[in-house]
């Protein structure tokens, strides 16, 4: 028989602070400290957590009122480029805590001006380890 070795995994059920990249990945990294101080290796947080989840109960009927505009210039300057400064800081918090993350981010892409992707990323002690764009 095969000894597996066994990986402490956390679902992390956090909302995000809505619209503002800086403040949700200071609280991500918070929540990856407090995770590895229970012994976690794998922390997991929700999809596009940096900075909202642009749910269809909402962005429909917002996309129909007089301040949309405004609304999508603030989802983009608080969503993340990757690599960049803020998937930097959440890589230092794996580094420090010795612990994996799974997050989801909006990622924007500067060469697309406008264009948004939910991005699931994953890092590790090392920095980050993959990127899957949706």
């Amino acid at each position: 028989m095969t000894a597996f070795e066994k990986v402490r995994v956390a679902a992390i059920q956090a909302t995000p602070v809505i619209l503002d990249a800086e403040a949700s990945v200071d609280k991500a990294v918070r929540l990856l400290a407090e995770a590895a101080a229970d012994g976690v290796q794998l922390a997991v947080l929700p999809e596009t957590f940096v900075p909202l989840y642009p749910s269809n109960a909402w962005a429909h009927a917002s996309a129909r009122f007089g301040g949309f505009d405004e609304l999508w210039d603030r989802l983009w300057d608080n969503s993340v480029d990757v690599p960049g400064p803020l998937v930097e800081r959440i890589a230092a918090a794996c580094a420090e805590h010795d612990i994996w993350c799974v997050i989801g981010v909006n990622e924007r892409e500067a060469e697309r001006p406008g264009s948004l992707y939910n991005a699931m990323l994953t890092i590790g002690p090392q920095g980050l380890v993959a990127k899957h764009r949706k």
